[in-house]
Parts: structure tokens; sequence; C-alpha cells
């Protein structure tokens, strides 16, 4: 029991390092700006700024809620420590906080300036003809897939097809809550290796590709900052 008493110590010293990065007086302070400005007799004017708006305070009140929840859950895990017999039970209930916690604190890394902006991605082939085309399209579904579990919204906006297949590049924009933020880790060249479905002879090969060019989707989240953190602009 007294692992278990130290583990809700820590969790709970985890969650008090959270609130102080996250500021509950500046959250509840932009909660309340919103929805003042939900409640502007023109605030559907600009549809689409409505709609980033209305996200943003979700996004808010979700993290909020978050936060109180975890709290009440610790606090009751502390009383039950007491009372519980099966510690499985109660290792259990620990997992599960200690899990949604890191989910918040993932968001208190995501403090650059642009973290919490939308996003183009662009995706294209590198060296390796239709190999590389092949990889571009597994990537792009891949991507498209993650943004639907996460609950953005993505829209293509160019696709140039392979000779044989797949792509030659793909772009898309996405459209949520840290969608800049998260998806900037995924710059960089991605490799795939498996024995190719295009040679004759099977032939285990290696194929490159830079899923997000550093300098375009620098450039085009500036775009998104002037805009008001909206994809206003395509390219």
């Amino acid at each position: 029991m007294a692992e278990l008493k130290d583990k809700l110590d820590d969790l709970k010293s985890r969650l008090s390092q959270v609130q102080l990065k996250l500021d509950p007086d500046v959250r509840a302070r932009n909660i309340r700006e919103l929805e003042a400005a939900s409640m502007h007799p023109d605030f559907w004017s600009d549809t689409q700024g409505a709609k980033a708006s209305l996200k943003r305070l979700a996004a808010l009140q979700e993290e909020g809620k978050t936060i109180s929840t975890l709290e009440t859950d610790i606090s009751e895990g502390a009383e039950l420590l007491s009372l519980m017999e099966d510690e499985k039970e109660m290792e259990n209930h620990i997992k599960k906080i200690s899990r949604q916690l890191e989910k918040l604190e993932l968001a208190t890394f995501l403090d650059g300036p642009y973290d919490s902006c939308n996003a183009i991605v662009t995706i294209y082939a590198g060296q390796g003809g239709v190999e590389a085309m092949d990889w571009v399209a597994m990537l792009l579904r891949m991507y498209l897939k993650y943004c639907e579990l996460r609950g953005w919204e993505a829209e293509m906006i160019e696709q140039v097809p392979g000779e044989e297949a797949g792509f030659k590049s793909a772009t898309f924009t996405v459209k949520g809550h840290f969608a800049y933020g998260y998806l900037l880790g995924e710059k960089g060249t991605h490799r795939l290796v498996r024995q190719s479905p295009f040679n004759a002879d099977n032939l285990r090969q290696q194929r490159d590709l830079v899923p997000a060019q550093t300098s375009r989707i620098s450039a085009a989240v500036e775009t998104l900052v002037v805009a008001g953190s909206q994809l206003t602009e395509r390219g």
C-alpha cells in the first residue's frame, strides 16, 4: 500500500506542475472572452472565424474539465486507498489517472508560438521512382487517418499523381487545436524498407521522402498567424 500511496502523491505533484504551466487564470479569461465574442450579433459574419473560435472555446473548456476530473480522481484515490483491500483494483485506478495526466502533460510541451495553430502538410517523393511515390500514398493515408482519429478536419489541396502508382507529392490542410504542434514532429525524411511489389525480382529496397519540408511549413504557419490562426489561403 505504501508504494501505491507514493504513486498517488507523485500524480498529485505532477498535476500541480501542469496547472502552473497551463495557468487556470489565463484559461478562464480566454473562455470569458470567447464566450462574450460568441454572443456578438456579428459573430457569424465570418463563418470560418466563428467555427475556429468555438473549437478553441471547446478545447479550453475540455482542458479545465479534465484538470478538475483528475483532481477529483486523485483525491478520491487517496481516500479509497485506506479502505480498499484489493491492490489490483487500486493499481488500475492509478494507471487510468496516469494515462489521462500524460496527455495533459504533453499539452504543456506544445507552448511554441504556432503550436496551437492549424497546419499545412506537404509530402513529396524523394529518390526512388515508383517506390517513393507509392510510399507517399501510404503516408498520406496514415496521416489522414490520424487526423480523423484526433477529430481534426483535413482537406486536400493538391495531389500530383505518379506515372504508375502513388503520388509525386500531396498537400493538405489540417484544422484542429494544436494541429501544428503535433504535426511539426513529423518533418524530416521517412524511410520504408520492404520487398518491392514493383520489382520483378522482388528485391528488398529502401526509399526516402520528406513529408513536411521545414521551409514550407514555416511559411504556411506565418500565413495562419496573420490570418488569425485560420486557414484562409491555399498554397
